[in-house]
């Protein structure tokens, strides 16, 4: 039996406990590539893509969209391929795949004190990126009389919700995706 790998959700940044499943970019069995995207992830920040840690076989995928994963626990297993050029295990990529394992009686290490003029940490990154610290928000737009952030707008194009007919619960009367993932599943806005 080939080697199986259980690819742990990464802290999505900034020491976020979860992030919720908005859609699996592949299934079971399927051949996925290096740092092709694997899932998109909602946290209480943004919606993000995950991407594949390894090339080779999708073996197991951990929930369905709507659920939620706590950071650090299983999202996926692979099997790699064993003629496909791999990421190290031990390569820097600025991005952990879940915690380090330790000893149950070793007490986790108090964070140091930045000393001044230290950079302050930028956050996390999953998958390549530039460094920087411009900050990139998502913006809640009112395109059609209906307001949504570009995530919502882009589920409910794929579920063919049509968002002028769903009833918005967000705050301002912002359309939030669990909105648009009831109105598909009641069928209230074709």
């Amino acid at each position: 039996m080939a080697d199986i790998k259980t690819f742990n959700l990464p802290d999505l940044g900034e020491g976020l406990p979860d992030a919720t499943i908005v859609e699996w970019h592949v299934k079971e069995g399927d051949d996925i590539k290096l740092d092709a995207p694997l899932a998109s992830m909602e946290t209480a920040k943004a919606v993000v893509d995950v991407p594949s840690p390894y090339t080779g076989k999708v073996v197991k995928l951990y929930g369905a969209p709507g659920d939620v994963i706590e950071t650090g626990a299983a999202l996926a297993d692979f099997e790699p391929d064993p003629n496909a050029k791999q990421r190290a295990e031990s390569q820097d990529t600025g991005h952990s795949h879940g915690p380090k394992k330790k000893k149950a009686a070793e007490p986790a290490p108090a964070p140091a004190p930045a000393a001044s003029g230290d950079r302050e940490d930028e956050g996390t990154v999953v998958g390549a990126m530039a460094s920087g610290n411009t900050v990139h928000v998502e913006q809640v737009s009112s395109a059609g009389g209906v307001k949504a952030v570009p995530a919502v707008r882009a589920m409910a194009k794929k579920l063919k919700v049509d968002l002028t007919r769903v009833q918005p619960t967000g705050e301002g009367g912002v359309v939030t995706l669990k909105d648009v993932k009831q109105a598909a599943a009641d069928g209230s806005a074709p």
